[in-house]
């Protein structure tokens, strides 16, 4: 892979790391050292942290997603049946309410339909205390994602509007849901749409959830070594 699908060397390490669910920040919990991130909450037993703060990683959650579009956008331009001229739109916008979704992230419109198919990325760590206490996301696989798609789909209702929810996990593993919408959009187009896709889609999460790690190290490293000192030791 190349451009945005590329990982640099300390990238795949740290995507390995967590694999393996090795602690992504520094500290001894033999000694009973607590872990706290830089936002403040103690992650000593959060190990996926990184991929779910929105106060520090934003930049990172926030460009997995728009990549994660772009990649779904560019697959579907692939297919014959989305290959003429505003087939495809990207970050259309639908209301400035609060409550409501802002811009849809993809729109298809097929020569055949009349109605667009409005397509919603999301990516959901089931991890996160969140998913753990609505939808025990620690117990039932899927139930994260499967959570945040009914959410997509209340807030479009706002709108009047019927969604498809293209949601996946911080692990990589799409909705039960999505995956079928993936597999049906291969069968009757007769291509590996989703084989391609979901094999893009594996690369930007981890790769993405990677970058949030080492951000988040880096910052933890700075906000250490800018502690301030003790006044006992200004003084001497």
């Amino acid at each position: 892979y190349y451009g945005p699908y590329r990982f640099r060397p300390e990238e795949f390490l740290e995507a390995l790391r967590l694999r393996c669910l090795l602690h992504p920040l520094p500290h001894n919990p033999n000694a009973g050292d607590p872990c706290t991130c830089v936002c403040g909450k103690d992650i000593t037993h959060e190990l996926t942290h990184p991929l779910d703060c929105i106060r520090m990683c934003a930049g990172f959650l926030t460009l997995r997603h728009n990549l994660l579009r772009d990649a779904l956008a560019g697959e579907l331009k692939r297919l014959d049946k989305f290959s003429h001229a505003g087939a495809v739109r990207v970050e259309v916008p639908l209301s400035n309410q609060p409550d409501h979704p802002r811009t849809a992230d993809v729109v298809l419109q097929a020569v055949d339909a009349n109605q667009p198919q409005f397509l919603d990325v999301t990516v959901t760590d089931p991890a996160a205390p969140r998913y753990r206490e609505a939808a025990n996301s620690h117990k039932v696989v899927g139930a994260a994602s499967k959570h945040r798609a009914e959410e997509k789909i209340v807030k479009y209702r706002r709108l009047n509007l019927t969604v498809i929810p293209i949601a996946l996990e911080a692990t990589g593993r799409p909705s039960d849901d999505t995956h079928e919408y993936l597999l049906n959009m291969s069968r009757t187009t007769k291509t590996r749409f989703r084989s391609r896709f979901l094999a893009l889609s594996g690369v930007v999460i981890q790769k993405q959830n990677a970058r949030a790690i080492l951000h988040l190290r880096s910052l933890r490293t700075e906000h250490r070594h800018a502690l301030p000192i003790p006044r006992h030791l200004q003084q001497a």
